[in-house]
C-alpha cells in the first residue's frame, strides 16, 4: 500500500465516524468479508440481505440495486406477483436482493451493480449515509454488507474530497459462484444480527453449522460478531425465479457458474 492509499483509508475511517463517536465502534477489520470464489471469471446470480435504516419501498430498492424488473425481487422474497412497486418496506426489515456476481482472482464481487453516478451536491458522507444507507458499514453501531475501505479498494480512482460529477463508482457486494459439497447453490450475503449464533442461522436457512464454518473459514464459531457478513449457501437449481412458490429457503434459484467468453 502506498502513502496515498494509506491516507485515503485513514480519511475514510475518520470521515464516516462523524456523528457516531459516542457509540461503541465496530471492529470493521474483523467484520470486513470477502467470499471465496475459485472459478476465475465465472458469473452467476447471488443474493444479499439488504436492511434499510429507514422506511422505503420496493421501487426504491429496485432502483438502488438497478434491477431490470420488480418480479425477481418479488420472487426471492415470496411476495405475491400482484404486489405493487410502492409496497412499503419498514426500517430494519430484511429484503433479499438478487444481483449478478463475478469471480476474479479467487474472490466474488457484484458485477458492476449497484453503482452510483455522481451528481451535483454529492459528498461521500451523503452517498454513504443516505443514498446507500444500510449497505455501508460505519464506525459506531451501523453495520452493513461492505466497508468504505472495500469501496475505496474497488474504486481506486475516486477522490473523496473532490467527487467528479458524472463519475461512476460501484459498491462491491460479496458473493460467490462456487458449488458447495458438490451441489449448486445460491450464495446469500447475510449480516449477523445482535445475539444470533451460527447454529440459529443454520437452522433458519436449513443448512448445517459445520457447512457455514467451512464455507466462511470460521475457526471459532463462538467468536462470531454482530454485524459480521457471512456466506450462506442456499440449495436450489435453475435461475432465480420471478414468481414466488414457497415459504421455504430451498430456492429454485440457481444458475450454474458460466465462464465468460
Amino acid at each position: 500500500m502506498d502513502v496515498t492509499q494509506f491516507l485515503l483509508l485513514i480519511s475514510l475511517t475518520f470521515f464516516f465516524a462523524v456523528g457516531s463517536i459516542t457509540t461503541q465502534p465496530l471492529d470493521t477489520d474483523s467484520l470486513s468479508s470477502s467470499f471465496k470464489c475459485l472459478a476465475n471469471n465465472a458469473t452467476c446470480e447471488a443474493l444479499a440481505g439488504y436492511v434499510p435504516l429507514n422506511t422505503t419501498t420496493l421501487a426504491h430498492i429496485q432502483s438502488l440495486f438497478q434491477l431490470k424488473d420488480l418480479n425477481s425481487l418479488l420472487g426471492v422474497n415470496f411476495f405475491p406477483p400482484s404486489t405493487p412497486e410502492n409496497y412499503t418496506i419498514e426500517a430494519n426489515q430484511t429484503v433479499k436482493v438478487p444481483f449478478p456476481c463475478r469471480c476474479i482472482n479467487g474472490t466474488g464481487l457484484s458485477d458492476k451493480v449497484p453503482s452510483r453516478t455522481i451528481v451535483a451536491g454529492d459528498t461521500f458522507y451523503k452517498v454513504g449515509n443516505y443514498v446507500f444507507s444500510g449497505l455501508v458499514t460505519r464506525n459506531g453501531s451501523i453495520s452493513g454488507l461492505v466497508t468504505w475501505q472495500q469501496i475505496a479498494a474497488a474504486n481506486p480512482t475516486l477522490d473523496i474530497y473532490n467527487l467528479t460529477i458524472g463519475h461512476k463508482f460501484r459498491i462491491p457486494l460479496p458473493c460467490s459462484c462456487d458449488e458447495v459439497e458438490g451441489q449448486k447453490v445460491v450464495h446469500y450475503a447475510h449480516v449477523m444480527a445482535p445475539g444470533s449464533t451460527l447454529e440459529q442461522v443454520a437452522a433458519e436457512f436449513e443448512t448445517r453449522s459445520d457447512t457455514l464454518t467451512r464455507v466462511n473459514n470460521i475457526t471459532n464459531p463462538s467468536r462470531i460478531q454482530a454485524g459480521q457478513v457471512i456466506d450462506i449457501p442456499l440449495k436450489g437449481h435453475g435461475k432465480i425465479n420471478e414468481v414466488p412458490n414457497s415459504a421455504s429457503h430451498k430456492y429454485e434459484v440457481l444458475q450454474p457458474c458460466i465462464k465468460s467468453p
